[in-house]
């Protein structure tokens, strides 16, 4: 993928990636729950517009 990217643009996303810090289990845990809580709302409105129709 990164082949047909810019060379600057590559280098630029690998030192990024290269200086990240890790991410405290907290947060990993409430993106988590958060995404879980939209993505099961979503999935019951969809099951009730489907159980409507």
């Amino acid at each position: 993928m990164f082949s047909i990217l810019n060379s600057e643009f590559v280098t630029e996303i690998l030192s990024r990636i290269l200086s990240m810090e890790t991410v405290k289990k907290e947060v990993l845990d409430n993106v988590e729950k958060t995404i879980r809580h939209y993505f099961i709302g979503d999935v019951l409105k969809l099951t009730k517009m489907i159980i409507i129709i």
